[in-house]
């Protein structure tokens, strides 16, 4: 019963933010998509049971934009959000560098504006590039911290791309919890792993 209220009020929260005023970065997703992205058929990707010890709650698909997003969480209020989105039209001939720094951006200012739809004050931090030894491309991740109800809470947002996707992993937790930069990209990479046959190498 918990879990299906908690994904009622994700679908609710997710559908609502399109609701909202028009603002630039919608203008800007819209051109994104001007020329049909590649095809990805996000209901075949698999979401293993646990991530970072949370536990699958459940998704959210948009079929129409061929997307798809993943939710993780624990008791401790810890929250891991997956994001899946296609690579978009045109861009298949750029780096893969290139594709995920865009990416990277875009990600970056959604998050921003999510804050301050909560009028949450955003601190970024740090901003690294990694490399994983079974994976054909990089990783871009940045930390940030926000204030929410007397509570300070630390993110990471990383993103890379195993193609046709974009996969932008994106994890909430209480700053008294810690998460390492290894154990989150040994996620990444599990979940890499439960998608072999979705991805081209």
């Amino acid at each position: 019963m918990f879990r299906s209220i908690v994904i009622a009020l994700l679908v609710v929260g997710a559908w609502g933010c399109q609701s909202q005023p028009e603002s630039t970065s919608s203008v800007s997703e819209r051109a994104l998509w001007t020329i049909p992205p590649s095809d990805a058929d996000f209901a075949e990707w698999k979401a293993p049971s646990t991530l970072l010890g949370l536990t699958f709650i459940g998704d959210v698909a948009n079929t129409e934009h061929q997307r798809r997003i993943l939710y993780y969480e624990n008791d401790e209020k810890v929250a891991l959000e997956i994001k899946l989105m296609p690579l978009p039209g045109g861009w298949d001939s750029m780096p893969a560098s290139r594709a995920i720094s865009g990416h990277f951006i875009y990600q970056q200012q959604r998050y921003a504006a999510r804050a301050q739809r909560h009028h949450t004050q955003i601190h970024w931090q740090e901003e690294q590039q990694t490399e994983f030894s079974a994976l054909p491309t990089t990783a871009l991740y940045a930390s940030y911290q926000t204030q929410e109800d007397n509570t300070t809470w630390q993110h990471a947002l990383w993103v890379t791309l195993l193609q046709p996707a974009f996969i932008t992993f994106h994890l909430r937790y209480p700053q008294n919890e810690s998460y390492s930069a290894e154990a989150i990209k040994e996620a990444l990479q599990n979940f890499a792993n439960h998608n072999t046959q979705q991805w081209q190498p």
